[in-house]
């Protein structure tokens, strides 16, 4: 008796084993940090005095995000945040002033560009919640979770890759930010313009106060607006020139400036040439200028753009590489209530006709989890960073053995602010220039329904077609957190534009908007064999994947697989 009986278990044990991995060789990918799992809710109830023992192993990945309707494309690819032919000053709004000087110091429109980039990015996590229930009451079962988080975001970024992307770059790397000796030479372009102008006005001043000053004078009297026309432009074009090329240690210039050898840089050269010559047809004694500012040696790499980007005055990333974060999730406690159960799972005969349960469940998420880092464009939270509530109402009806019907209904909503949090830029700038700034926010509302009929095949194994619907509304964001606002920002009093989707590829909690998904399920479970004492072990193993077919824009295009095992221990059944 007792051999048959270790054999029985042993078997039961093996059985488990082979439909867990069988269904584990299905699975490939990684799961969104920032959601709740979406998973099949059978609406049971653990039994009084008993517990139920439950790991779950989730994945999400994508690589792709929805478009806007009536785009044409339905999604474009992740990387595309940061793919663009001309990477300028629309996607780094911080350039815009080194695109006004070079413009102003040619004399002609300039449209500043850093040249081409291209990318190519995918988001993972792995979400593995671990939990228990207990069984209060006949009707009351009290739970506890806690997910552990696995996330990454890797990018394969490439920079002015090969002559032709090179060709469409017209500024680099100022070469005075990291070059003491270019400094100098830039430093005594600007001291000679500024020179050669004090000396002609000086001139011109002793000529006014005394004709006969010096052998100049006829020439400066006669043309004494020409003379004062020619020393204000020098002046000013030796502020413009060391604003963006730099003048002395702690005015370093602009990040970039134009390449050796592009229209810019030789507009910039010929016209300091003609201010000399200029200098010098009026009064042979002003001092000359003959020093030109360093220009780049060379259109920006993949390195190059992640130094400029860590500047605080462009981006202020710390990061701009694959980026992967563990930690604990959202610790989320429950409370859950059966309202009805049509079934009678320790009865000794399969149920017939139309039978149905339902519970109603209160949860209670516990910030526990991480947001993302504000300086890191490619990180991925794993919480939403504040007090949760939810409730989520589970019905499952079943028609004879073979025919089930399972359905839930979730809310959840948050109460406070996060510490932190990045605030999405207006116009979807993928490089915001207030990287740096950062906005406590209360995370949207999370509305969520899932549908899933079931066939049995057998009285262990189920299949299910399943219907998932997610809507996220809208984060509320807060003033900026004191001292965070850099200098040249709005002060506090002017309003924050509009929240709009954001476009950094960190912006999955970020982004409002809805998602539909399609995808199928596989359960198997002995707990109703169990009760009616014709198996050994009472175990739920449940295997989903759903893959999101619609979308609002900038919504992931996500892929999500998920194993669930459920354990339940001091479970009694009926002989």
């Amino acid at each position: 008796m007792k051999r048959s009986r270790l054999f029985r278990v042993q078997n039961a044990v093996m059985t488990a084993a082979r439909a867990l991995a069988a269904t584990a060789l299905l699975v490939p990918g990684a799961a969104r940090a920032q959601a709740g799992l979406t998973h099949l809710d059978d609406a049971t109830i653990v039994p009084k005095g008993e517990w139920r023992l439950q790991a779950i192993t989730a994945w999400t990945r994508f690589d792709s995000r929805f478009l806007p309707a009536g785009a044409g494309a339905k999604t474009s690819p992740l990387g595309a945040d940061f793919s663009f032919d001309s990477l300028g000053a629309a996607q780094l709004p911080a350039l815009s002033t080194a695109q006004s000087d070079i413009a102003a110091m040619t004399h002609r429109p300039f449209r500043l560009s850093l040249g081409t980039s291209r990318a190519a990015a995918d988001a993972r996590v792995v979400v593995t919640p671990i939990g228990a229930e207990y069984g209060l009451t006949h009707r009351l079962t009290l739970g506890a979770m806690i997910p552990l988080v696995r996330t990454r975001m890797s990018i394969m970024l490439r920079m002015n890759a090969d002559s032709a992307s090179a060709a469409n770059a017209n500024v680099g790397i100022n070469p005075a930010t990291v070059n003491a000796a270019a400094l100098a030479q830039d430093s005594s372009v600007v001291r000679q313009l500024t020179d050669a102008s004090n000396s002609l006005q000086g001139a011109l001043q002793a000529c006014q106060a005394n004709p006969a000053a010096n052998s100049d004078c006829g020439t400066l009297l006669a043309r004494a607006a020409d003379v004062s026309t020619l020393a204000q432009d020098a002046e000013t074009y030796a502020l413009v020139l060391g604003r963006l090329y730099g003048q002395n240690s702690t005015a370093r210039g602009a990040g970039v400036v134009p390449l050796q050898g592009t229209t810019a840089d030789s507009l910039i050269r010929a016209y300091i040439v003609g201010l000399d010559s200029s200098f010098q047809a009026f009064r042979t004694a002003t001092p000359r200028v003959t020093s030109a500012p360093v220009a780049s040696g060379g259109p920006v790499g993949v390195d190059d753009l992640a130094s400029f980007l860590k500047d605080p005055a462009v981006a202020g990333f710390d990061s701009l590489k694959t980026t992967v974060r563990v930690a604990p999730g959202d610790l989320e406690l429950s409370a859950r209530y059966l309202l009805f159960d049509g079934f009678s799972l320790r009865d000794s005969a399969p149920p017939a006709g139309l039978h149905s349960r339902a519970t109603l469940t209160a949860t209670w998420r516990l910030p526990t989890g991480q947001l993302a880092t504000a300086s890191n464009p490619l990180d991925i939270g794993t919480g939403r960073g504040t007090s949760s509530a939810g409730a989520r109402l589970a019905l499952y009806s079943q028609w004879g053995t073979r025919l089930g019907l399972g359905a839930t209904a979730q809310y959840i909503t948050s109460f406070g602010k996060t510490t932190t949090g990045r605030y999405p830029m207006a116009g979807g700038a993928p490089f915001p220039a207030a990287t740096l700034d950062t906005y406590s926010y209360t995370p949207g509302a999370v509305v969520s329904f899932s549908v899933a009929p079931r066939i049995m095949v057998g009285r262990l194994l189920g299949v299910n077609v399943m219907y998932d619907y997610l809507h996220v509304a809208a984060n509320d964001y807060g003033d900026p957190q004191p001292g965070n606002y850099r200098a040249g920002t709005p002060p506090f009093s002017i309003p924050l534009p509009p929240p709009t989707p954001v476009a950094i590829l960190n912006g999955i909690s970020s982004t409002p908007g809805t998602t539909q998904a399609m995808g199928f399920g596989i359960t198997y479970s002995t707990v109703t064999e169990y009760d009616r004492g014709k198996a050994v072990l009472p175990i739920d193993i449940t295997f989903t994947h759903l893959e999101a077919l619609s979308g609002a824009a900038r919504m992931p295009k996500f892929f999500r697989d998920q194993i669930q095992l459920r354990f339940y221990y001091r479970r009694h059944r009926n002989r």
